[in-house]
């Protein structure tokens, strides 16, 4: 046997396994799509955006169903998502978040939010009105405070 028939032979003996792994890769893709789609199929758009945000999504539809367009609103919230979300959720309304207690408080003093929004959390301000309050699944609480 010469040694250039012996690199044709591993060669093809590559390329037929690289060929019938790539013919296995698709199979397995196209019955994973079929048994996701099963699941997803059901679910209204409501039910997904809860599935992929999680509590955020009815954060965010409570904020929108009790906010005016074009308020500023404060959100207090220890989840990194919500900036992004929030303005993608409500826009037009202009939003300011927050993680850190100390700097919510000081920004809640200034006043120059129309509204305070809370995740799981409890804030009582002299200049703000607790106005409406819902809990969600559980120990999720949501809270809405509107400037006096």
């Amino acid at each position: 046997m010469t040694p250039l028939s012996l690199k044709r032979k591993i060669l093809l003996l590559l390329l037929l396994i690289w060929i019938v792994l790539s013919f296995l890769s698709v199979f397995y893709n196209a019955v994973k799509s079929v048994s996701e789609a099963k699941a997803w199929l059901p679910l209204s758009d409501s039910e997904k955006r809860q599935k992929i945000f999680g509590n955020l999504h009815p954060f965010f539809i409570f904020i929108k169903t009790h906010t005016e367009k074009n308020s500023n609103i404060l959100i207090f919230s220890d989840d990194a998502k919500t900036y992004y979300l929030g303005i993608y959720y409500l826009y037009p309304r202009i939003i300011y978040t927050t993680e850190n207690i100390k700097e919510f408080s000081f920004l809640a003093k200034t006043l120059k939010y129309d509204y305070i929004a809370i995740f799981n959390n409890n804030f009582s301000g002299n200049n703000y009105k607790l106005i409406k309050v819902q809990n969600f699944e559980g120990n999720n609480r949501f809270q809405l405070l509107k400037r006096k």
